[in-house]
């Protein structure tokens, strides 16, 4: 029996390897985009002053024009608390938060963006000098749950638990408590900042 296998013409055998270049070429553009293309972190970013807010969406401004490989998605919350419990729930890949704020087990710190400092302020006039000065005065707690974890460490170390109340307090709603003497002094968290 013959063989009957003939050459291709030279037109087909052409435009046969045009095509399989074609092909190659166009694989090689859509895993260089795939590849290529940023992730993206989401960064839940909540604050009283909404400070924390305006340096995510600085940094994620400044990832996005340099192009980088990262980028950050801001998600804004309620609180720093908000934005804990929505980082524990695995619902963001990062998030600006206390590190005594919410379940961290799971954390790690990529970046420190301020250290807060802890201030008890006694209404003017008043007495109240040292913390074993507060039994039996009402402590006024800005933040409240966010704060709680605090609290629980000043009733421990001062043994505060039965000689003390402590009252929390909406940031809002501190000016109001101030003029009305709701409380003889107030626990605040504020960062060390500007």
């Amino acid at each position: 029996m013959k063989n009957f296998s003939a050459p291709l013409p030279l037109w087909a055998r052409a435009g046969l390897l045009a095509g399989l270049v074609g092909v190659a070429l166009g694989a090689s553009l859509v895993a260089y985009r795939y590849y290529s293309k940023p992730e993206t972190l989401n960064l839940a970013v909540g604050s009283f002053d909404g400070e924390a807010a305006k340096i995510a969406a600085i940094i994620a401004g400044r990832l996005d024009a340099a192009k980088s490989a990262l980028r950050v998605k801001v998600v804004p919350t309620g609180s720093v608390l908000d934005s804990a419990k929505l980082f524990a729930a695995g619902k963001t890949d990062l998030a600006i938060v206390r590190a005594d704020v919410g379940d961290l087990s799971q954390a790690r710190s990529v970046a420190l963006v301020n250290k807060s400092v802890l201030m008890i302020l006694a209404l003017p006039g008043s007495m109240l000098t040292r913390i074993e000065k507060l039994k039996g005065h009402t402590v006024g707690v800005v933040g409240g749950e966010i704060n709680q974890k605090i609290v629980d460490a000043l009733k421990k170390e001062y043994d505060l638990a039965d000689k003390v109340t402590f009252k929390s307090i909406a940031p809002a709603d501190v000016p109001r408590a101030i003029q009305s003497k709701e409380a003889s002094a107030f626990l605040v968290v504020v960062p060390l900042n500007e």
